[in-house]
C-alpha cells in the first residue's frame, strides 16, 4: 500500500449511503488550496493498527503510523523506520538500525522500545488482535504471549535507543514483507490506554506524514501535514 500525496491538508470523506446527518456540509471548504479530498465506501472499522483488516482503513491508518519497513517501487520491502539492517543466524535474526531523530507526533524521538511495545501490545490475548498471529507469528516467543504463556515475546529485543533484534523461527523469504502490515506499526505507550483499542483521534499518535485532526463517523476524517516528518512536510 502507498500513503497518498503529501500536501498541506488530507480530507477523507466517507461515502456511506442513508448514514449522514442530514446538516453536515463541508462545502464551505471546497475551493481551499493545498487541500486534498480523498472518498472511501466504509466508516473506518478502526482507528488502531493493531486492530485494522480491511483496505480501505489500512489506506487511511498508514498516513498517520509507519512501520520498520515499506513497499518500494518494485513491489520488494525497503527501509521506512529502519535505514537498514543486518541478517544474521541463519537467516533467522533480524537486526534492525533505525533512523535517528524520527518524531512522533507528540514531539517525542521514536525509539526501538517503542515497536517491542506495540508488538507486545498488539499480541496481549486481551487485546484480542485478529491479525497479530498471521503477520507477527514468525517471530520467536509471539505465540507463547498470544495464548497467555509469557508476559513478552522473546524474539524482539531492544539492544539500544535505535536497535532492535528480531529472530524469527525459520528463514522465511517473505518475513520482511509481513512487517509492512499495520501491526507491526511503532506506537508510542504514552498516547493509548494499556489494553485498550485506539478510540479517537486523540490516541492516534503517529510518526507518519500526516497528524489525525478530527473525525465525524461516517462522514468525514480530516488529517493535517506532519511538519516535523522526517520523509520532509
Amino acid at each position: 500500500m502507498k500513503r497518498l500525496p503529501v500536501l498541506a491538508l488530507l480530507v477523507v470523506a466517507l461515502v456511506v449511503g442513508g448514514c449522514g446527518k442530514g446538516n453536515f456540509s463541508q462545502k464551505e471548504s471546497a475551493g481551499k488550496s493545498n487541500v486534498f479530498r480523498y472518498p472511501i465506501v466504509t466508516n473506518p472499522t478502526s482507528l488502531d493498527p493493531g486492530i485494522v483488516q480491511d483496505g480501505d482503513t489500512i489506506d487511511l491508518v498508514q498516513q498517520v503510523y509507519e512501520g520498520l519497513v515499506a513497499w518500494g517501487t518494485d513491489n520488494k520491502p525497503v527501509g521506512n523506520l529502519a535505514e537498514n539492517w543486518d541478517l544474521t543466524d541463519g537467516n533467522k535474526t533480524y537486526i534492525f538500525h533505525l533512523k535517528h531523530g524520527v518524531k512522533f507526533h507528540n514531539g517525542r524521538e521514536m525509539e526501538a522500545e517503542d515497536f517491542k511495545f506495540e508488538m507486545e501490545r498488539a499480541c496481549d490475548p486481551k487485546f484480542n488482535s485478529q491479525t497479530a498471529e498471521n503477520y507477527l507469528g514468525d517471530i520467536v516467543g509471539v505465540l507463547d504471549k498470544l495464548h497467555g504463556k509469557a508476559k513478552e515475546i522473546s524474539g524482539v529485543q531492544v539492544v539500544d535507543k535505535y536497535t532492535l533484534k528480531i529472530s524469527i523461527d525459520k528463514p522465511r523469504a517473505y518475513f520482511l514483507g509481513k512487517l509492512t502490515y499495520p501491526v507491526a506499526f511503532a506506537v508510542p505507550k504514552e498516547a493509548v490506554k494499556p489494553g485498550k483499542e485506539i478510540g479517537s483521534v486523540a490516541e492516534m499518535v503517529g510518526t507518519g506524514p500526516y497528524k489525525a485532526s478530527s473525525f465525524t463517523p461516517n462522514q468525514l476524517f480530516v488529517m493535517d501535514s506532519f511538519k516535523d516528518y522526517h520523509g520532509g512536510a
